[in-house]
């Protein structure tokens, strides 16, 4: 399938369960944006709250040298995140942001690792200083 216009929408797909299914043999689906991003991705908010993730990406098996833990640093204490989906994939990844934040200063990117009697195990993805973009 192929799709192209000159107005808005190139290829849209609905769909009970995926909307858009592509694979081939290097890049199955490839986003390419003139004047912004290449893609856009978003869950609905159910009754004000996050129900799912925005993106699943799938773990690639490598060898690893040993992990050594070197120490723990939270943006936000665990236990007062009570928002996060119950129901994901290892591999989601949610973007989110305080309610009243309009500054991505202020985002924090989740993404989950596993599941534990079917609840989500999410852990925060930890970010480096904001450095400003030169080009």
């Amino acid at each position: 399938m192929y799709g192209f216009s000159a107005d808005r929408i190139g290829v849209a797909g609905i769909g009970k369960d995926q909307g858009v299914t592509a694979r081939r043999e290097k890049i199955g689906v490839q986003g390419m944006g003139g004047t912004g991003p290449g893609g856009h991705f978003s869950s609905k908010l159910l009754e004000g709250k996050v129900n799912n993730a925005q993106v699943h990406i799938e773990a690639q098996q490598m060898s690893v040298p040993s992990v050594v833990e070197e120490a723990k640093v939270y943006g936000i204490r665990p236990t007062v995140v009570d928002q996060l989906p119950r129901t994901a994939k290892p591999g989601d990844l949610l973007l989110t942001l305080p309610m009243a934040a309009t500054d991505y200063q202020l985002a924090l990117l989740w993404i989950c690792t596993g599941d534990q009697a079917g609840v989500a195990l999410w852990q925060q993805v930890l970010l480096g200083e904001i450095i400003k973009g030169t080009r």
